[in-house]
């Protein structure tokens, strides 16, 4: 037997019960009242559920879908790229995710109004769509393997889309914009048999669990762990001078042998990231370098911590630290240079001021430290690379229960990552605590639930 459930709107609701954003971490924790399960709200839109059976569920269990052409509010279909993680094409039916990855602007100025314009030599001017998503319901089948045009129904103009959605790649203006569709785990009842986690943001998708229980979601000992599953880390090697730059450098092209690389975050990507142990460059159009005007260097872009810029680029030797990400608070910053003690290490990622349960980023990847010994493992100069932010976990349940002990001491985890140790190199920034949306709709029937979004450590 089918059954429905009404989709709503987060933003409007009555009856949050807290928000909590402080640090590192952005961490917001809501329990909303939610139409009983399967009665239809007026001018909502619902998804199927295929069975009513209990299930189990472990590991990976979304799957990812990149968009690949922009969308406006109130249109009625997405361009999708192949799917990613779970494996599932999308069906008929089917609950699932948009959110806006990256977007938003900030001033490319060679000086301390790089970001936001002002003094800081971090953040960014405008925000734009970055962070807003929404649920929609799927009304046409798009295969995992090719992607396709997805049909969709939603509570915008005309069933539609309540957002407008944007895909480009890096330009002279702005770094890349991109968003994703989740095709959310919905089930009646769910147990973990396993801990629950998500792909690893890779610049296009992942980064997500999205998972909707409509009657009990059952912990059963386990966790739901996003860490280091964010925006990534800037990544280095090790690098001669140039004799082209100056140690009051805010950013500087990637390919130039000096300074440390800026990390991922909101508006864009740098050139070179680390992932998964290793240096990858994001290959960006030609004549570009990730973010507009060069990827290296002290300035942070948004909620990316800045790279590390060198006291005397030159020979590229007087190494400075990279920059921690920013998301519910702002980044650490870099160290300074060695020797000359300059004040030249990377500025930390700003804080997103437009954070609220409607609008969520993944925490912002560390810049790397400059180093011309290439210190530390992995060895290259890839020890002194930014770490990787946590990612977003959204968690939609009418009660929440836990069977079978106590609860792990972190049942659900989304935080930074922490940067690598070298020795006499500059060492990269720590990733920022991702977030996290707990929905419950009878709040007094839920278990203790920990929750942790916390920022990594600098190296």
């Amino acid at each position: 037997m089918n059954e429905t459930r009404s989709l709503f709107r987060w933003r409007g609701m009555p009856c949050w019960r807290n928000f909590v954003l402080f640090g590192f971490i952005s961490l917001l924790l809501i329990s909303l009242c939610l139409p009983a399960s399967g009665q239809v709200r007026a001018q909502a839109v619902c998804f199927t559920l295929v069975d009513r059976q209990s299930h189990s569920l472990s590991g990976v269990v979304n799957s990812y879908y990149p968009g690949v052409a922009s969308a406006a509010s109130g249109a009625n279909q997405i361009s999708l790229g192949p799917g990613r993680g779970s494996g599932q094409s999308i069906q008929v039916g089917d609950l699932l995710l948009v959110i806006q990855m990256q977007d938003g602007l900030f001033d490319s100025s060679n000086n301390v109004a790089y970001g936001d314009g002002g003094s800081s030599g971090s953040g960014y001017t405008d925000a734009s769509n970055v962070g807003r998503y929404e649920y929609i319901v799927a009304d046409s089948v798009v295969s995992f393997a090719s992607g396709g045009s997805l049909t969709l129904r939603g509570e915008g103009s005309g069933q539609g889309l309540l957002n407008t959605y944007s895909h480009s790649n890096s330009e002279s203006a702005h770094g890349q914009q991109r968003f994703q569709v989740v095709r959310v785990a919905a089930y009646l009842d769910i147990v973990l048999s396993g801990n629950l986690t998500a792909s690893s943001w890779n610049g296009a998708t992942g980064g997500v669990v999205a998972v909707e229980a409509v009657n009990m979601l059952d912990f059963s000992s386990s966790s739901i762990n996003v860490t280091g599953q964010g925006f990534r880390g800037g990544s280095t090697r090790k690098l001669d001078g140039d004799g082209a730059l100056s140690y009051e450098d805010y950013r500087t092209q990637s390919l130039l042998q000096a300074n440390g690389a800026k990390g991922e975050g909101m508006v864009g990507a740098p050139r070179y990231v680390y992932f998964n142990g290793d240096l990858v460059d994001t290959a960006p159009p030609a004549g570009t370098d990730g973010y507009p005007e060069g990827s290296r260097a002290r300035g942070a872009p948004g909620n990316a911590g800045g790279g590390g810029t060198d006291g005397n680029p030159l020979t590229n030797h007087e190494n400075s630290g990279g920059g921690g990400g920013g998301n519910g608070g702002t980044g650490g910053q870099g160290g300074y240079s060695a020797y000359s003690s300059l004040d030249t290490g990377g500025r930390g990622g700003a804080a997103f001021a437009e954070a609220d349960p409607g609008r969520l980023l993944l925490g912002g990847g560390g810049g790397s430290g400059v180093t011309d010994d290439g210190t530390g493992t992995p060895s290259g100069g890839l020890a002194s690379s930014g770490a990787a932010g946590g990612g977003i976990v959204l968690l939609r349940a009418g009660t929440i229960n836990q069977s079978g002990g106590v609860l792990p001491a972190q049942s659900i985890s989304a935080n930074g990552t922490s940067a690598g140790a070298v020795l006499n190199d500059g060492a990269g920034g720590g990733g920022a605590g991702g977030a996290v949306v707990v929905v419950v709709d009878v709040p007094d029937l839920m278990a203790d639930l920990t929750i942790s979004a916390r920022g990594g450590n600098g190296g």
